[in-house]
């Protein structure tokens, strides 16, 4: 058992070093370029061609849809404005 320790403790240690190493805290540094692709942005990127809205969704439970129906459709002018 103690010879098994002695290789897995060094194995184990040298993956958490190496773990450690490779997840630095260091912000990625981001360089200006003057390609082509960089500068030519079209102008529909610097503005939404949709700008989403807020939806409201109400559910209803009718006793006579029939009839609920017609009403509905008899205000169709109202809902428009």
């Amino acid at each position: 058992m103690k010879k098994s320790n002695q290789v897995v403790k060094p194995i184990v240690t040298i993956m958490l070093l190496v773990s450690m190493a490779s997840c630095s805290t260091k912000t990625p540094t981001i360089t200006a370029t003057t390609d082509s692709i960089a500068t030519a942005a079209p102008s529909s990127m610097e503005t939404p061609a949709f700008t989403p809205f807020k939806v409201m969704m109400i559910k209803h439970t009718v006793a006579d849809f029939a009839k609920w129906k017609t009403v509905f459709v008899s205000h169709e002018a109202a809902r428009k404005e």
